[in-house]
C-alpha cells in the first residue's frame, strides 16, 4: 500500500513511542520501520518481497560488490559517476518535460552540472525565496543562471499572487498531504506550501536528494571509512550523540532502535559492511527524511536522478574522508561543468552579509 492510510481498513492506532505530532512538527522522523500505526511497519527501501517465501529481498548491493577502492581508482569513480549522472540528466529532460531548482547549495549545482550537454531540454529553472536564508539561494541562483545565460524564475514571497490561495484552502491541501504521507509531512509551514504551489508546471522536478552522499554526510573523520556498530551508527543517523538521543527518545524507543539497526546491519553483505553509514542513510533514513516533504505535493513529480545504484554503488566506494573534503564534489563538477567552480554558493553570501552587518552594513533587500 502507498500509505497507512490505504492500507488500514479500521481507526488508525497511534504509535505513543513517536507520535505524528512530532514527525508533523519535524521534531523526529518515523525510522527503522516505525510508522503513524504501532500495527503497521514500513518495508525498507530497496527491497522487495519474495511472494514464495515472504521474505525482504535486497536489491542492492550483492555479497559480490566490492566497496574498496583497490579496484578502481578516485579518478575512475569520478568520470563513472559524471558519465552516468550526465546520461540520466539527458534521458530524464529529453523523454519528459522538466524542471530543475537551482539553490546555493551543493546538490542542486551537481545536477546542474550533468546537464551541460542537456541545458535546452530542461524548460525551467527556478528558486524559492520565501525566508532571510533562502535569499542567499537566491543570489547564488541568479548569478549561475546570469552567468550560464539561463532563464530563471524567482518565486518570490513578496511577488503579487503569492499569497493568492485563501487560508481554508491552504489548511485543507496541508491535511491532504499529511495522509499522503501517512502522517509523516504536511508541507513543513504555509509560505513553503505557498512556494512549491507556485513552481512552474512540469512532467518532472529534478532534485538533487542522495547526493549529499558524495560529501560523506552520515560520516564523522574519526570512525571515517571504519566497520560501525549499531550505537555509532544510530549517532551518525541521526546526527544525534547517545546520551542526546536517549534524552530525546523513550527508554523503549531507544533500546528497540539500537536492536532494529543491529538487526538490519547482520542482513547488510560482508563487503557493504566498509560503509554503513551510507548504506543506512540510503535504505533508512532517506526514505523517510524531512526534505521527502516534496512528494507529497500533487502539482509536479519529484525525482532523484542520483538514486542510481551504479553511482550509489561508487558514491559509496569513494572514501569518506576524501568526500568529506569535497574531492569527489569537486571532482565531478570539474569534469562536468568546470565554470561552476568559480561561482560563490550561498554560504558565501550568507557570510558576507554577516560581515557587513558586523560592520553597520545592512543590505537585506538590496539584492
Amino acid at each position: 500500500a502507498s500509505s497507512v492510510h490505504v492500507l488500514a481498513c479500521r481507526s488508525i492506532a497511534p504509535n505513543e513511542t513517536v507520535t505524528a505530532d512530532q514527525v508533523l512538527a519535524r521534531e523526529t522522523q518515523f525510522l527503522l520501520g516505525e510508522t503513524c500505526d504501532r500495527h503497521c511497519h514500513r518495508i525498507r527501501a530497496n527491497h522487495y518481497i519474495d511472494l514464495a517465501t515472504l521474505d525482504l529481498v535486497r536489491h542492492w548491493p550483492r555479497d559480490d560488490d566490492d566497496f574498496t577502492e583497490d579496484s578502481m581508482s578516485r579518478e575512475d569513480m569520478i568520470a563513472g559517476i559524471s558519465e552516468r549522472l550526465a546520461q540520466i540528466m539527458a534521458a530524464l529532460s529529453g523523454g519528459f518535460t522538466a524542471a530543475l531548482p537551482i539553490s546555493g547549495g551543493t546538490d542542486s549545482r551537481i545536477l546542474l552540472a550533468a546537464s551541460r550537454d542537456c541545458l535546452e531540454q530542461i524548460e525551467h529553472f527556478y528558486v524559492h525565496d520565501i525566508y532571510r536564508v533562502t535569499e542567499f539561494d537566491r543570489l547564488s541562483a541568479s548569478r549561475i543562471a546570469r552567468e550560464l545565460g539561463l532563464p530563471l524564475q524567482v518565486i518570490h514571497h513578496s511577488a503579487p499572487g503569492f499569497d493568492a490561495m485563501d487560508e481554508l484552502a491552504l489548511a485543507n491541501l496541508r491535511h491532504k498531504m499529511a495522509h499522503r504521507t501517512s502522517l509523516s509531512f504536511n508541507g513543513i509551514d504555509d509560505a513553503t506550501v505557498r512556494a512549491v504551489t507556485h513552481a512552474p508546471s512540469a512532467e518532472l522536478v529534478l532534485r538533487g536528494n542522495l547526493a549529499e552522499l558524495t560529501r560523506a554526510n552520515k560520516w564523522s573523520r574519526e570512525l571515517a571509512g571504519l566497520v560501525v556498530g549499531p550505537e555509532d551508527g544510530l549517532t551518525f543517523l541521526t546526527s544525534k550523540n547517545p546520551e542526546e538521543l536517549r534524552a530525546a527518545w523513550t527508554p523503549e524507543r531507544y533500546d528497540r532502535m539500537l536492536a532494529r539497526y543491529g538487526a538490519w546491519i547482520d542482513t547488510l553483505p560482508e563487503p557493504a559492511r566498509q560503509r554503513i553509514p551510507d548504506l543506512a542513510h540510503i535504505e533508512v533514513f532517506a526514505p523517510t527524511a524531512p526534505n521527502n516533504v516534496y512528494y507529497a505535493f500533487e502539482q509536479n513529480f519529484y525525482i532523484n536522478p542520483y538514486n542510481d545504484r551504479r553511482i550509489l554503488h561508487m558514491t559509496a566506494r569513494f572514501n569518506p574522508l576524501a568526500r568529506m573534503k569535497r574531492q569527489l564534489v569537486n571532482g565531478i563538477i570539474d569534469r562536468l561543468m568546470p565554470e561552476l567552480t568559480s561561482l560563490p554558493y550561498g554560504s558565501h553570501y550568507k557570510k558576507l552579509f554577516r560581515s557587513l552587518r558586523a560592520q553597520g552594513i545592512n543590505l537585506r533587500g538590496e539584492f
